[in-house]
């Protein structure tokens, strides 16, 4: 049995003159990690439970899955040398969920403390010759030289690079690595092994690299190639530009200084055999203590209740509801048994996810006046959870806010980003919008409950979410009567190609601001006729609410056979509301009327 820091490190035993080929022997004994073992830590992807292989280990039979069983095959060295490895398959009790949970709780000191981290892409596939994977690490120390070389263009070009068909029989090789459904470069614990290590090695088949040959590499693919190679640019292959990308954002990630909710939305497309390992598989990278409770990394919970108290435990690290804004909840073919709405469910990727452009924007507005949310009811709702964690009631989050609105009228929802599609559907909403008001007897077009400006200008606002971007995404500034305008005459010109024949330049940047704010959103008109787009699943009767902590408002449904529970709800998501996204309503106002509502 482990305790304190121990942990078991595995002796893979040489290959003995005279043993079958096939025989595999190891050893592990039990070290602690204040002693400074020497080891090297394995990062690879288990594999299918079927089929499996059998080794020796300490003299007893062992099953072992076949993709482990190829990587001991490859990395057992000769003569009379052991090489001693820590490889969570052998080195934990799979079968002692205690002995699991607390090795989980190390895993942070366990990569940082290794002499390297091998990170095992696989074996070469048998329909790949050897000299592609080859050309494919030749090219990385090309690249790694030019970003040293006094002169990139004295460098001699490699082989991958003098056709296109070398490149692309390259391109070949390295897409089995990368494309591979649920190879390496998908799974979500190996984001955590290859950032940890100070030293890595990069291992395929019989070849490898070291990392940091790999991360100078992405410095000169983002610096610029030399005029040497110009004749075949490698930046005219895609596939090679998301190689670089997914290896510049591990390499980023190392220096990176991401919030726990940031760095969860981030490797949430990352995948997992075990949904608790979609968080607890990232918590090396955030800062001890940060969400106390999940770190426990407790397997005997649901992982519906973990999910729900990492949520809980992020909206108490950030001080605010912004883990509520990245659309927590998933289509029920999609979604994790028993989750709650308001829960952040990280099983997989919310199909209406718009990056993070919505992400960059929560700071900018302040629709809750800057009234803070109650800690101490969050920190009772917390415990509350924990407490419930064996029942099978749905943990709920109370929330103090204010009911702004009950939505009348929904459009109909943008899907994609066409701009043909985008162009139609909101001149759609802008239909919706005149016939609204006209039918509701509004006082005139010039006047909006929101403001003092016109429902025209409040529905182009709308569009943009009253900001604009630059070209990282981020907001750059309010937006004023010039991109207002250019959104209307987008309507009025009825063709998508406006933006690229009458508005030159800074023009993308509205183009790209409207498109991260309507895509994947539904528009919504209030009884009393205020304008905004929310959820994709948003219905008329919807509520629209601000709540303390809650830079953006929401909105929420009551819930079916409430009447003796009036205050219940089901989370519906974060929305847009134009006319209270700066705090409007809290402004020039004595006392403005508050009340809780329970969350489902």
């Amino acid at each position: 049995m482990l305790s304190g820091d121990q942990i078991r490190v595995l002796d893979l035993l040489p290959s003995f003159q005279g043993d079958e080929p096939a025989l595999v022997r190891c050893e592990t004994r039990i070290v602690s990690l204040a002693d400074k073992p020497q080891y090297e830590a394995l990062s690879y992807v288990w594999g299918g439970p079927i089929p499996r292989s059998y080794i020796t280990v300490s003299g007893c039979e062992v099953d072992i899955t076949s993709s482990l069983y190829a990587i001991l095959c490859r990395l057992r060295l000769g003569g009379e040398c052991k090489r001693t490895l820590w490889i969570d398959q052998l080195c934990i009790n799979q079968q002692d969920p205690e002995e699991k949970t607390s090795q989980v709780r190390l895993m942070r000191r366990i990569y940082k403390s290794c002499t390297t981290c091998l990170l095992w892409m696989g074996d070469i596939r048998e329909d790949i010759a050897v000299s592609g994977p080859e050309a494919a690490l030749d090219f990385f120390r090309y690249l790694a030289a030019v970003n040293q070389a006094a002169d990139p263009d004295a460098l001699l070009i490699p082989e991958s690079m003098r056709s296109r068909a070398n490149f692309e029989t390259m391109m070949v090789a390295l897409r089995s690595i990368m494309a591979a459904q649920g190879g390496w470069w998908t799974r979500v614990w190996t984001v955590q092994e290859a950032i940890l290590p100070t030293n890595s090695t990069l291992v395929w088949g019989p070849l490898s690299i070291p990392w940091h040959v790999l991360t100078k590499a992405t410095e000169a693919w983002k610096n610029g190639l030399p005029s040497s190679s110009h004749e075949l640019n490698p930046g005219s292959f895609p596939d090679f530009s998301r190689i670089m990308a997914r290896m510049i954002w591990l390499d980023n990630c190392k220096g990176l200084k991401d919030s726990p909710l940031h760095t969860i939305i981030r490797y949430r497309e990352r995948e997992a055999t075990d949904g608790h390992d979609k968080i607890y598989a990232l918590l090396g990278l955030l800062p001890v203590g940060a969400l106390p409770e999940t770190e426990k990394c407790n397997y005997q919970r649901t992982v519906a209740r973990t999910y729900c108290l990492a949520t809980i435990e992020l909206i108490l690290n950030e001080k605010s509801l912004s883990p509520l804004t990245i659309d927590p909840w998933l289509e029920d073919e999609q979604a994790t048994e028993e989750m709650p709405r308001w829960a952040l469910d990280l099983s997989q990727v919310s199909k209406y996810d718009r990056s993070w452009e919505h992400i960059h924007r929560y700071p900018i507005y302040n629709a809750n006046g800057s009234r803070e949310l109650d800690l101490e009811t969050l920190r009772e709702t917390l415990r509350e959870t924990i407490r419930l964690q064996e029942s099978s009631a749905s943990p709920k989050l109370p929330l103090s806010g204010h009911a702004v609105d009950t939505i009348a009228l929904v459009g109909e929802c943008l899907q994609e980003d066409d701009l043909d599609n985008t162009l139609m559907v909101m001149k759609s909403w802008k239909s919706l919008t005149e016939n609204f008001h006209r039918t509701n007897n509004f006082q005139s077009p010039a006047h909006y409950p929101g403001g003092s400006r016109g429902t025209v200008d409040a529905f182009c606002r709308t569009m943009l979410g009253d900001l604009v971007h630059g070209w990282d995404n981020f907001p750059k500034y309010w937006a004023t009567d010039f991109e207002a305008n250019k959104v209307l005459q987008f309507l009025e010109s009825g063709t998508p190609q406006y933006w690229r024949e009458q508005v030159p330049g800074s023009s993308d940047g509205i183009l790209t601001t409207v498109e991260a704010q309507v895509v994947h959103r539904a528009f919504f008109i209030t009884k009393t006729g205020l304008l905004g787009l929310g959820h994709p699943k948003t219905a008329c009767g919807d509520q629209v609410w601000v709540f303390d902590g809650g830079r953006v408002p929401f909105t929420i449904r009551s819930k079916k056979n409430s009447a003796s529970h009036p205050s219940d709800y089901d989370f519906v998501g974060r929305c847009y509301v134009q006319g209270i996204m700066k705090g409007e309503l809290f402004k020039d106002v004595d006392h403005i009327e508050t009340q809780i509502a329970n969350l489902f």
